[in-house]
């Protein structure tokens, strides 16, 4: 602990040697971040207000001392932002403005919600070596990495209310940190980008929820534990990369799950014994070492299908499954793993699959 607290302190003093620091006292003409004749900022904490808007060279620090209202009706991009311990006023954050940061994020105030009220996101796009050191339960409303720089997310866990972007740089997640977004992952474009999750806990929250990869460039480490909770379906655009466990994990769920992409996953597992559909793409193939699915009752059976009717979707299994109570349609089983059903439905154009259908006993392989 003590060399990492050195190397972090030694990235925030090589950022904020050269730059002036600006501190929210407001009090100013309006309470807009660019407000003038005065301004909001001060010098020094706690000190007189009008000093000059905050540009990309200076350092924003909000304290215990920043008592007002802060409307990010523009785009703001700065230095360095630090938070501090005693900073108490994060609901009186508001505007859609973004706020952008060339250098390291520091929020020292544990449960602090940035997002009751703004509606903007934090946007990293900087450089090499960058940090975003966060106090435990920290809420914002959504981040952007855009820049072509490495951050690393130091310790504890972000909530973000809408998503997780990405556009370029490197992204690390270190040991013990748990990022929850309400919305998803995306990260799309052609610009070289790596999200480099280092064994911990990505969760996806919420009704519209998604991970969406697209584009060219994009090396993903160490995807080892990737939940999505809706209970209404989820979006899942893997790219064609490979994951260790992926948990669609609401057992209440009754929407559709749309996978895209010729994706790996160590395991896959739907935890809702309902009706709903598992859509797998088209002559595509997913490399599956375990798969868990079942449903309650013959009444009552997800659905595993291709997203083209008539056309298969292939899944090559490592290991061999046996399940009980789900429909097969438009499915190709391939690799050196067998896949039995029992007291399951047969949709049609199924092969390589052994399926008891609800009506009667024993197995038929399906092959033609």
């Amino acid at each position: 602990m003590g060399n990492k607290a050195i190397v972090i302190l030694f990235l925030l003093a090589s950022v904020n040697c050269s730059a002036v620091r600006k501190y929210w006292v407001g009090g100013g003409a309006t309470t807009n971040v660019n407000a003038t004749g005065n301004t909001n900022w001060a010098l020094s904490d706690g000190g007189a207000n009008n000093a000059s808007v905050p540009i990309n060279t200076d350092s924003m620090y909000f304290t215990a001392n920043s008592l007002s209202t802060t409307n990010w009706n523009v785009n703001l991009t700065v230095a360095y932002v630090e938070i501090t311990s005693g900073y108490t006023n994060g609901g009186w954050w508001s505007g859609n403005g973004n706020l952008s940061c060339v250098g390291n994020f520091l929020v020292g105030k544990s449960g602090l919600n940035l997002a009751i009220n703004w509606t903007g996101y934090f946007v990293n796009a900087g450089g090499s070596g960058k940090s975003i050191n966060v106090a435990s339960g920290f809420t914002m409303y959504g981040w952007l990495i855009s820049g072509s720089g490495s951050y690393s997310l130091i310790n504890n866990n972000i909530v973000l209310l809408d998503y997780l972007k990405q556009t370029g740089g490197i992204l690390t997640t270190n040991p013990g940190s748990v990022l929850t977004s309400c919305k998803g992952i995306v990260s799309t474009g052609s610009n070289p980008r790596t999200l480099a999750f280092t064994a911990n806990a990505i969760t996806v929250t919420g009704t519209d929820s998604a991970i969406l990869f697209s584009g060219s460039n994009l090396t993903l480490t160490n995807a080892s534990n990737i939940t999505l909770t809706s209970s209404v379906g989820a979006k899942f655009s893997g790219l064609g990369k490979i994951f260790g466990t992926v948990n669609f994990n609401n057992a209440a769920n009754t929407g559709d799950f749309i996978i895209s992409g010729a994706n790996t996953f160590t395991n896959i597992t739907f935890a809702s014994t309902n009706a709903y559909n598992i859509v797998f793409p088209s002559s595509t193939t997913q490399t599956i070492v375990t798969l868990s699915v079942n449903g309650a009752s013959c009444t009552s059976m997800p659905v595993l299908k291709s997203s083209s009717n008539g056309v298969t979707a292939s899944i090559s299994l490592t290991n061999s499954i046996s399940k009980t109570f789900l429909e097969l349609k438009d499915i190709n089983k391939t690799g050196a793993g067998s896949f039995s059903i029992s007291s399951g439905r047969n949709g049609g154009n199924n092969f390589g699959v052994y399926i008891s259908n609800c009506s009667f006993k024993g197995l038929r392989l399906l092959n033609k």
